[in-house]
């Protein structure tokens, strides 16, 4: 990660002289809690001081939003920088981690912030980035023709790190009918993992295809209602390949749904569900598996 400012965790900086305080600064970011479930190190303890090359990836997003903050008041460091993290609930059993970075913004001695002296221009020149991205996306939304979305390295680096939801459905749209071209190594996931559990789901649904399946299970979208709205529309083969899929937690209303999705594959007529017959049954058995284990839970 390259930034061009430099955090501190001490309230000084040993051997450098701080020349003036800009004040406070914060940022925050919004995670899926299962991002980062195999880094949980960093939250128990903050380094003194973190380097460019020692970031998890999961603080690109937090870190750029502070370097913004912090340059737009004239600083080139950060001291007494504080990471927080915490669960907030959306739903009833659905959580999602606020990831807070605060501390004081200064201007600390032997840093050379020549090229960040016009911090105005800094920022125009991502705004007018995104103004490119979302014409781009635009025009190729309104004249599609099977023609490919081309996007550069510079322009998804910009989408990954934003994580804009302004640009999902189009994008999601150019994914799902494989015509969505990246010039890097980055992939889709990249960029759709960052969005909101919800903004997720939504967008797996509204279309069918096997890149949304995938989507599905890989990021345990699994959503009865929507597949049983697949169904009733005459989407089954679809809504079949989706049974399989998890979620990262089920209550006693989701068993409810998913009994009631169950039944309905169950009384379909015999050629509308013969192919998927084996995958309904294995559907059945895991609806009697999970309410098992929630009678198990309720009992403890």
């Amino acid at each position: 990660m390259d930034l061009q400012i430099e955090l501190f965790s001490t309230p000084t900086v040993e051997g450098r002289k701080i020349l003036s305080s800009k004040g406070f600064v914060c940022a925050n970011v919004v995670l899926d809690a299962g991002v980062i479930d195999e880094s949980r190190k960093m939250m128990q303890k903050f380094p003194e001081c973190l380097y460019k090359d020692g970031v998890e990836p999961y603080h690109v997003e937090l870190f750029d939003a502070l370097e913004r903050e912090v340059l737009n008041k004239g600083g080139n460091a950060v001291i007494d920088l504080h990471i927080e993290h915490n669960y907030v609930k959306c739903g009833q059993s659905d959580y999602s981690l606020l990831i807070s970075a605060q501390g004081t913004a200064v201007v600390l001695e032997g840093i050379d912030i020549s090229e960040n002296k016009n911090i105005k221009s800094k920022v125009l020149k991502r705004q007018i980035l995104r103004k490119q991205i979302q014409a781009k996306l635009t025009k190729w939304n309104d004249e599609f023709n099977h023609a490919p979305l081309y996007i550069d390295f510079k322009e998804w680096i910009y989408i990954c790190q934003s994580a804009d939801i302004s640009f999902a459905d189009i994008l999601h749209k150019a994914y799902n009918s494989n015509r969505l071209i990246i010039s890097s190594r980055m992939k889709y996931d990249d960029y759709f993992k960052k969005l909101p559990y919800n903004e997720q789901v939504k967008l797996s649904y509204t279309y069918c295809g096997d890149n949304c399946i995938y989507l599905i299970k890989k990021f345990d979208l699994f959503d009865e209602k929507h597949i049983l709205e697949w169904v009733t529309k005459g989407k089954i083969e679809f809504a079949t390949a989706c049974l399989d899929a998890c979620k990262k937690e089920y209550s006693a209303q989701d068993l409810e749904d998913m009994q009631e999705l169950y039944d309905f594959f169950v009384n379909l007529p015999e050629d509308k569900i013969e192919e998927q017959e084996e995958r309904v049954k294995e559907f059945g058995i895991k609806i009697e598996a999970l309410k098992e284990l929630l009678l198990l839970n309720i009992g403890k």
